[in-house]
């Protein structure tokens, strides 16, 4: 399968997936941007010395010279301004291939200037400097240097049938023309195959690093989620035992009433996805109180105040939210049309909390400040919110209360409770 995706043409080279032809073009541009720019200030050094060395030599071609480089400056200034963009504008290798052409056609009108004896040879120095240029300086790619060096030397054939008489020097030169060519082409060959090799081994690397970077955030997800940050931290910390006692925490248990007994006629799906969709909505909304979910036991709700970080107003955040509870269980049941009420209890003290289990973590506490909620749930009364004397006193002056009295705790005896019914 990897294979497939990183077929090539076995000679032209390029990627038969068109995306990845397109990724590998910004690659290629980016490792040659530099090698680019020193081309373009090669050509046009090569012809201030070629002008300089015409006005030494020959001066009376001086104005013929100067009008041969005045042609290659639009190329040079047009591929500069391209290039400094920083990106791959996809004229680059246009304007380079055109440009070593321009050059190449330049130096063939100039050389005969310096020595007509020799020229022929003069010629195919400078034809060799472009090929060198093409396939190393520049580093075009393989099909654009092909066709530039392929253009260069059909230029330069074009030269010699016309200007060289002397067929055995024709031949020669055509033979080193050629052969230079042939060796230019089959070593551009191997350099952008092993470009294109290192540019598919570092994409893979880049997706295997990538894969693995979603996959480490998805188990810090997952870890989060099952676990308050900061203790999350600490195990990853390599702490192994997690117990921390608290002065004053609050615990709230809620539970759906007769909700057992609707799991009986209701598909087991759709049961699920009621339960849900009400835990759902209040796991936000704990959240935006900055409480802590503990645990849902079946169709019971647990969640804390002041752990695992401290806080002192979470007794207040407690009540808050339960009052939000029965306004989003009324929200959900005209959405819905159900009938489902809630029973809360609250109660505030000291308690244990702790994180248990090997293989699957648990973020728990314990105590008897978790008991007595829990009986402030049980013992209460369907849609009201039942807290504890001890969180009635702390909460009196900002909420509004209803007193019901002293009831008969399981565990605990007699106690004196109050429904909390609104905020003032």
């Amino acid at each position: 399968m990897q294979e497939n995706r990183f077929a090539k043409h076995p000679v032209l080279l390029h990627f038969k997936n068109r995306i990845l032809e397109e990724e590998f073009k910004r690659f290629h541009y980016t490792e040659t941007r530099l090698l680019l720019l020193i081309a373009f200030h090669f050509g046009v050094i090569t012809l201030v010395g070629n002008s300089l060395l015409t006005y030494l030599l020959v001066p009376q071609y001086v104005r013929v010279t100067l009008c041969l480089f005045s042609l290659f400056l639009p190329f040079y200034f047009l591929g500069l301004y391209l290039m400094r963009k920083g990106k791959d504008t996809g004229y680059d290798q246009w304007i380079i291939s055109i440009s070593i052409f321009v050059i190449s056609v330049l130096m063939l009108n100039w050389t005969p200037l310096i020595s007509a004896e020799y020229s022929a040879f003069y010629v195919l120095l400078d034809e060799f400097g472009c090929l060198f240029v093409c396939f190393y300086v520049a580093k075009l790619r393989f099909l654009f240097a092909v066709a530039t060096s392929f253009a260069c030397i059909v230029f330069f054939q074009g030269y010699l049938i016309i200007n060289l008489s002397d067929k055995g020097n024709f031949i020669l030169l055509s033979y080193a023309a050629w052969l230079i060519e042939a060796v230019a082409c089959y070593g551009g060959f191997i350099q952008e195959k092993i470009s294109r090799t290192v540019f598919t081994q570092q994409k893979v690397i880049h997706e295997q690093q990538e894969k693995l970077r979603r996959e480490y955030q998805r188990s810090e997800d997952l870890l989060h989620n099952i676990l308050p940050c900061s203790i999350a931290e600490r195990l990853k910390g390599g702490q192994i035992v997690i117990a921390d006692h608290f002065d004053d925490i609050t615990v709230l248990f809620a539970d759906i009433v007769d909700f057992t007994v609707l799991s009986e006629r209701l598909p087991p799906k759709k049961l699920v996805d009621l339960l849900n969709s009400i835990f759902s909505i209040f796991d936000e909304s704990a959240h935006r109180h900055q409480l802590e979910k503990i645990k849902t036991i079946g169709d019971a709700y647990m969640v804390a105040g002041g752990l695992p970080d401290l806080r002192s107003n979470h007794l207040e955040a407690i009540a808050d939210f339960a009052l939000d509870m029965q306004q989003q269980l009324a929200q959900f049941n005209a959405e819905y049309k159900e009938h489902f009420q809630l029973r809360i209890g609250i109660h505030t003290g000291p308690a244990v909390a702790g994180v248990i289990g090997v293989k699957k973590f648990v973020y728990d506490i314990w105590g008897d400040t978790v008991n007595t909620a829990s009986r402030m749930e049980s013992h209460g009364i369907t849609g009201e919110i039942q807290v504890s004397e001890n969180s009635y006193i702390s909460l009196r002056g900002n909420y509004i209360f209803k007193e019901r009295g002293i009831i008969d705790i399981k565990g605990k005896g007699k106690m004196k409770t109050y429904f909390l019914q609104g905020k003032k």
